[in-house]
């Protein structure tokens, strides 16, 4: 038996499993996404509304506060960093298709997966490595106590956004990954 027609079985013994039910997983997964597009969507309400607020004292009443322009900046570092995780599983992140014309198109590579499977590969070790040193610079933030200068709020919320973001990230990577594997073992799609 291939291994193309094992992993067919084993989708068609998870369908039985679940009686056509969408797995568990699957429910998170869904649950994730909105929470994200959420906080997304609002973070960016209120960054607007900040700034719009900002713009009215500073102008019209000569007398802007100085939290406001902080908490936009922060918000905005959050939805930059979750942004990147939902660009991911949209498929939007801007790509190169040098590479995939050249070696593709030339015959120089099979299938298109070969090369999605590699991009998948390096993009995920330059975000396990940044949520791996992000993390340590948001512990460095708690260790001296880093606070920002206008709300008083600790640092490490800001820090905390760079592992955050890069773990979803990864995470959605892994998956395509594991969907690319399972295409160029059915036969790749060129």
């Amino acid at each position: 038996m291939k291994l193309g027609e094992m992993m067919n079985n084993i989708d068609m013994a998870q369908e039985r499993v679940h009686g056509g039910k969408t797995p568990f997983y699957k429910h998170i997964v869904n649950v994730y996404n909105k929470a994200e597009e959420y906080f997304l969507i609002t973070a960016l309400a209120v960054t607007v509304i900040l700034i719009f607020y900002q713009v009215v004292m500073r102008y019209v009443f000569n007398n802007s506060s100085s939290w406001t322009e902080e908490m936009s900046r922060y918000l905005f570092i959050w939805m930059t960093w979750l942004g990147t995780s939902l660009g991911a599983r949209e498929h939007k992140h801007i790509r190169v298709e040098l590479l995939e014309c050249t070696f593709i198109n030339r015959g120089r590579l099979k299938a298109k997966n070969t090369l999605l499977i590699l991009i998948y590969l390096i993009w995920l070790f330059i975000t396990v490595f940044l949520a791996i040193y992000g993390m340590e610079y948001a512990l460095e933030m708690v260790s001296r106590g880093a606070v920002s200068p206008a709300m008083r709020l600790p640092m490490v919320y800001v820090g905390l956004a760079i592992p955050v973001g890069c773990t979803a990230v990864s995470l959605r990577l892994i998956y395509e990954l594991y969907l690319e594997v399972r295409k160029l073992l059915k036969g790749g799609v060129i």
